[in-house]
């Protein structure tokens, strides 16, 4: 019978360690499985955020004649050509508001998408024109960044009428 006790304690002893083992390479496998998309993403948010500011800086030296409309399609022509597409509404780039336009384009593992907008201020003594856009950056659905960009393309002095 004694016999009989050690090989049942012996085979339980095996099985306890066979469990402990599985539940650390379980543990294991998530570990990695969890730095592996960790690092995807990094990968993704580093390109999108270069990509980001070389868009920036395509749009801001797109705009140089002064004039509100004509700024606006410079900004729009710049992001046709490199490659954004427009798209409706704003979706998960925030709140559409009047006047705000916006284009997309997918990276590799990223989506960038852009609003373009005029602003203007008024002023009692004049009038202030920007061509203002924002540039965000998505990682499946999640928003990694956002980067904006600001122009001043004018401003229009009024004429003092009743002046001292």
């Amino acid at each position: 019978m004694s016999s009989e006790k050690k090989a049942n304690a012996l085979l339980l002893e095996i099985l306890i360690v066979i469990l402990f083992f599985m539940l650390g390479a379980i543990i294991l496998m998530r570990v990695y499985q969890k730095a592996y998309l960790e690092g995807d993403r990094s990968k993704a948010q580093t390109q999108a955020l270069s990509e980001a500011q070389s868009v920036a800086d395509r749009l801001y030296s797109a705009v140089n004649t002064g004039t509100e409309e004509a700024d606006l399609e410079g900004f729009e022509k710049e992001l046709l050509d490199m490659g954004f597409m427009p798209c409706e509404g704003a979706g998960q780039a925030g709140e559409p508001s009047d006047g705000q336009t916006f284009f997309m384009r997918e990276g590799e593992g990223y989506r960038l998408v852009v609003g373009v907008q005029p602003d203007v201020f008024s002023f009692s003594y004049g009038t202030m024109s920007f061509q203002r856009a924002f540039i965000q950056a998505y990682y499946q659905e999640e928003k990694m960044f956002e980067l904006p960009v600001t122009h001043y393309a004018g401003f229009t002095a009024e004429e003092d009428n009743g002046g001292v």
